[in-house]
């Protein structure tokens, strides 16, 4: 099951990558850097999973995993189904110290689609996270770099998005915040 939802992840980051809205210039602090989560892997417990992949230029992937399922009915009543699991690509910034991630939506660019808003807790190392309507995550720093595996991916979104925007070394500019849309 890992091989398709690694795949599931590349093919989505790459399918959203082309209406990617970046924050030109913007440079994540060291500690804010790597992979963080909920546990230990989107397979652990019997509960739903996040993670949370952060380069230095805010670009990343935030993925979740549903509780595990399991069949309702037949000779397999009760083991275990697996999980569904789906990766958004996101770009970041920083808001007065809050970590702002900000998933893209291909279908229209102006529309970041929901905000997750961090705030980092030096004492235990903790990233506490809300997104409206979705509750709290307590993500936990798993490591600082990132594999190369998922490097890769986020590499891959920031190809789609240099060609998008026309030329290989071109990022298209930063949306304004929205209090700087509003009346």
């Amino acid at each position: 099951m890992k091989p398709a939802l690694s795949g599931l992840a590349l093919a989505l980051a790459l399918a959203r990558a082309w209406s990617l809205p970046v924050m030109a210039g913007e440079t994540m602090p060291a500690h804010l850097t790597g992979v963080w989560g909920t546990a230990e892997s989107l397979d652990a417990g019997t509960t739903a999973q996040a993670e949370l992949y952060l380069e230095a230029d805010g670009f990343g992937l935030l993925i979740g995993s549903s509780p595990p399922g399991v069949f309702t009915a037949g000779p397999d009543k009760g083991k275990p189904v697996g999980r569904i699991t789906m990766g958004l690509p996101f770009r970041a910034r920083l808001e007065e110290g809050t970590l702002v991630v900000l998933p893209f939506n291909p279908g229209n660019p102006d529309d970041t689609g929901p905000t997750t808003r961090c705030r980092y807790q030096a004492v235990d190392a903790v990233l506490h996270c809300t997104t409206s309507g979705h509750g709290t995550l307590l993500l936990k720093q798993r490591s600082a770099p990132i594999d190369a595996k998922m490097a890769g991916i986020i590499d891959e979104m920031r190809i789609a998005l240099r060609a998008h925007a026309g030329k290989a070394s071109a990022l298209r500019p930063a949306p304004a915040p929205v209090s700087a849309r509003l009346p």
